[in-house]
């Protein structure tokens, strides 16, 4: 009996998501789109902060620079990830 009540709850949590605005703020500030938008933002603001002080910027330097700190970012997570779910495993 008491799998069922936890399958109802499953259930219901998903028609809440189902029914929930596309735009809400919870959504918008969860969304990994918005973070992706962001990230490329920043990266285009270093690209011509670095073309201006720099006086000469390749495309291959910044590729290889974008490709450095998106490799930052996935391993940042990794390893927030990882730490959340040791705080966890304890409790």
């Amino acid at each position: 009996m008491n799998n069922i009540d936890n399958n109802n709850q499953t259930n219901n949590k998903n028609d809440d998501w189902m029914n929930k605005p596309i735009f809400s703020k919870e959504t918008i500030d969860n969304s990994i789109i918005l973070k992706v938008i962001t990230e490329i933002i920043i990266l285009i603001a270093i690209y011509f902060y670095l073309k201006i002080a720099e006086g000469k910027v390749t495309l291959s330097s910044y590729l290889y620079f974008v490709a450095g700190y998106l490799l930052i970012g996935v391993i940042r997570r990794h390893i927030k990830n990882k730490r959340s779910k040791k705080g966890s495993e304890k409790k």
